[in-house]
């Protein structure tokens, strides 16, 4: 049996959950964060009995958010499968293991941000789903990574130039700028966007004897580059067993965003230099955690 369907068959072990268990976890897991803000706020300097009250209350905390993700993972998998169905993503060359590691991604944000008193999870989470799958379709063409916002600006100004273009209007910047209620500059940057390159194309146009793809090395094959995703997978929800939230928040901005040391310090309210430490603490727990998790099968 492979990696991918192993994964699959661990998923299934989780039973999914009834609207009182979501309930009763989510508000678990605000008290567990709750509590594990008193004790960062007060550097855990509380009398014996209080600071093993808060200590219990985090500890409850991590195991339902732990029990809220592993529940809902065939979440991701179906919204992924659907996905991958769909004859307009069979041209994008994406494939279901990414389309489940970008589901998951939006699994873990839809944890963060759920307030139980406002309807189901699964409800809410799958919008996070569905938005973390489509921004893996929209920026997977590009070597470079375009911020959605610029994606959204740039759909904007190729639309009004080919409007012009069809009316037979002169297409300059202004009349763009203007059809497409953005400025010149913003028309501007739109034009300084970089290209892609196919692999298919010929290195030399008159020899024509080699492409870009015949020269670039692959080295791993399908099955360890699946191997690897599926690992990466494992290792979010491991996030959940080893990881204050300030050193997942940290690390999900490093990792995902990515952003600066400088740009996390100001948003978590402390020195750049915190935050390397704590990224480096996170990195290592994760480590031992993947380490761990290799030793026992």
């Amino acid at each position: 049996m492979d990696v991918f369907r192993l994964y699959l068959k661990d998923v299934g072990r989780y039973n999914l959950l009834t609207r009182h268990e979501e309930r009763d976890l989510a508000n678990l897991y605000r008290e567990g964060r709750e509590a594990q803000t008193m004790l960062e706020r007060t550097d855990g300097k509380l009398p014996l009995q209080e600071k093993e009250k808060l200590e219990s209350a985090m500890l409850r905390g991590k195991e339902a958010r732990e029990r809220l993700i592993c529940c809902n993972l065939r979440l991701a998998i179906s919204e992924a499968f659907k996905t991958a169905r769909s004859w307009t993503w069979g041209f994008r060359g994406i494939g279901v293991v990414d389309l489940i590691q970008a589901g998951n991604v939006g699994l873990l944000r839809a944890v963060e941000k759920f307030d139980p008193n406002r309807g189901s999870f699964a409800n809410y989470a799958i919008h996070w789903v569905r938005r973390e799958i489509g921004q893996l379709g929209d920026g997977y063409a590009k070597t470079i990574r375009v911020p959605v916002e610029k994606r959204q600006l740039a759909r904007r100004v190729l639309k009004a130039q080919s409007k012009l273009e069809k009316l037979g209007r002169p297409v300059t910047l202004e009349t763009i700028a203007e059809e497409a209620r953005v400025t010149t500059e913003e028309v501007e940057l739109v034009r300084a966007f970089p290209t892609t390159v196919s692999l298919d194309e010929y290195l030399d146009s008159e020899e024509r004897n080699s492409d870009f793809y015949s020269v670039i090395p692959d080295p791993t094959t399908v099955e360890s580059q699946a191997m690897a995703r599926i690992l990466l997978i494992q290792c979010l929800v491991a996030m959940t067993q080893v990881l204050t939230d300030r050193e997942r928040n940290i690390l999900e901005l490093r990792v995902l965003t990515p952003a600066t040391l400088e740009e996390i310090g100001r948003k978590e309210g402390v020195t750049k230099e915190r935050v390397r430490q704590i990224e480096a603490e996170a990195r290592k727990k994760l480590s031992a955690q993947i380490n761990t998790h290799k030793a026992h099968g």
